[in-house]
């Protein structure tokens, strides 16, 4: 019995050994921005924080309230028009933070299933180092991004 045991046990604390260091991804403040009855497409905003030893890789999402969850930037054109454009992940070191906001990086919420309004709430699964981690994001009004930017002035 205490072979068996001790085997056991032994076998259990080399897997942990084995095992990665779990990376830590801290998510703060994230929200939806609320559009127009029947848009096709909305946009999430949050503030990720590595605060592992170990690079963080984000690289997608989903949600049942869209079709597709897609990282995008914003991109300023040589004339001055802005684009957005699709990104395969978001690379973070140690200590880094990566603000997707307005006007910058945000994930691009594709195809609503359902008509999102401010007080709702959008749940998110974020692929993250090939696993998964789920946030809840609520919808607010635009002009939020404002608000929150001043705060304290």
């Amino acid at each position: 019995m205490i072979n068996r045991f001790g085997s056991a046990l032994t076998g259990a604390l080399l897997l942990l050994l084995a095992a990665p260091a779990q990376a830590e991804l801290a998510i703060e403040d994230p929200w939806v921005r609320e559009a127009p009855p029947n848009a096709g497409v909305m946009a999430g905003y949050l503030v990720f924080t590595n605060k592992g030893d170990e690079e963080i890789v984000i690289s997608g999402g989903e949600s049942e309230d869209f079709e597709r969850v897609e990282l995008h930037e914003t991109h300023q054109r040589e004339d001055g028009v802005a684009t957005m454009r699709r990104i395969n992940e978001v690379r973070l070191a140690p200590g880094e933070q990566s603000t997707f906001r307005p006007g910058g990086q945000h994930l691009m919420l594709i195809a609503p299933r359902r008509e999102l309004r401010a007080g709702d709430s959008v749940e998110l699964s974020l692929q993250v180092d090939g696993d998964t981690t789920s946030v809840t994001l609520p919808v607010r009004k635009a002009g939020h991004e404002d608000h929150h930017r001043h705060q304290g002035h």
